[in-house]
């Protein structure tokens, strides 16, 4: 089948994808676009009932697009294909695997956008991995959608940017979505010849980016270093959080920056507050972290000084994170 593609099935759930999703609307505004999401969280708190509605469903909303959830369509497909509505399928951190018989019934394929220069860092979390890992370039690839293997369809577009040391998830994210809605773009006006020239992914190279979990923001105080401090902030720390226990108990650190160079005394985790900087400073193997915010598990955020005052200046106080063991 060949001509141009006139109806996208689209299949997205958080904020990456919901970028990606307002941007291809404003770029190809002649191309109908119905939006599928998962099922509705459904969450119960102090007797009422409520409904969690994902970024993705937000936008569908917002822009009155014609709206599936997942349960209307996993069961669709098979042989006959003149039952499809659409041209082609667009897949953006979904979440669900689509089944075999629901690929094919599109008559264009599906493609899936990813961000991360497949086959690295295959999975659920690959900007928060490329932060954590300190690597330095990066990208979005444009997939065929395989079938029963996540991320592993043939190459179709990739585009590869750099990476500054320094920056968060959301910038990185921001930076990434945009490229994938001008790569989907080009895939949707190319379907058919790139479905004809894409590569076969070497599997050798494959690496993976698990989900991320509570545990993973759990700092290791005895082999942390600054660097590692800082990227566990900036890739994750919006999302679990970066711990550490204060007298036995759970407080998170926020607003962390690298802190003085000068040689701070005690042991590694030993915390001081500086003044000047109205911040705490907490020891590492290679120097400080200089934390601004804290947060207790089930409490308020707190600044620095309030921490100080409340505990720190007390006398006799504990002067010293610890780490958190699973």
């Amino acid at each position: 089948m060949s001509g141009r593609i006139r109806r996208l099935a689209y299949f997205g759930t958080d904020s990456f994808s919901s970028v990606v999703l307002d941007r291809l609307l404003n770029i190809m505004p002649s191309i109908i676009v119905d939006v599928v999401v998962p099922d509705a969280r459904v969450t119960r708190s102090g007797g009422k009932v409520k409904e969690r509605v994902c970024e993705v469903e937000q936008i569908a909303r917002y822009r009155s697009l014609h709206l599936h959830h997942w349960s209307d369509l996993k069961d669709k497909g098979g042989s006959d294909r003149q039952c499809c509505p659409y041209d082609m399928g667009v897949v953006v951190s979904f979440g669900h695997m689509l089944p075999a018989p629901l690929i094919k019934w599109f008559p264009r394929r599906c493609v899936n956008a990813h961000p991360s220069l497949l086959p690295k860092l295959r999975g659920p979390s690959p900007i928060q991995h490329t932060i954590l890992s300190g690597q330095t370039k990066t990208g979005v690839t444009i997939v065929e959608l395989s079938e029963n293997k996540f991320d592993a369809g043939k190459v179709l577009l990739q585009r590869e940017i750099q990476v500054s040391p320094d920056i968060n998830f959301s910038s990185l994210s921001g930076d990434l979505s945009y490229i994938a809605a001008d790569l989907l773009v080009e895939t949707v006006h190319n379907i058919d010849d790139l479905l004809v020239t894409g590569k076969t992914q070497n599997e050798e190279e494959a690496t993976f980016a698990p989900k991320i979990r509570p545990e993973n923001g759990y700092i290791q105080l005895h082999g942390a270093s600054v660097v590692d401090c800082l990227r566990l902030h900036r890739a994750i720390g919006w999302q679990v959080g970066v711990w550490v226990l204060y007298g036995g108990r759970k407080v998170k650190l926020i607003n962390m920056e690298e802190g003085s160079p000068d040689e701070q005394p005690g042991d590694l985790g030993h915390i001081v507050f500086n003044k000047e900087l109205k911040k705490i400073l907490l020891k590492l193997k290679d120097g400080s972290v200089a934390i601004g915010n804290l947060q207790f598990a089930n409490k308020k955020s707190i600044t620095a000084v309030d921490f100080n005052n409340a505990f720190l200046a007390r006398k006799g106080s504990v002067s010293e994170f610890e780490p958190i063991y699973n």
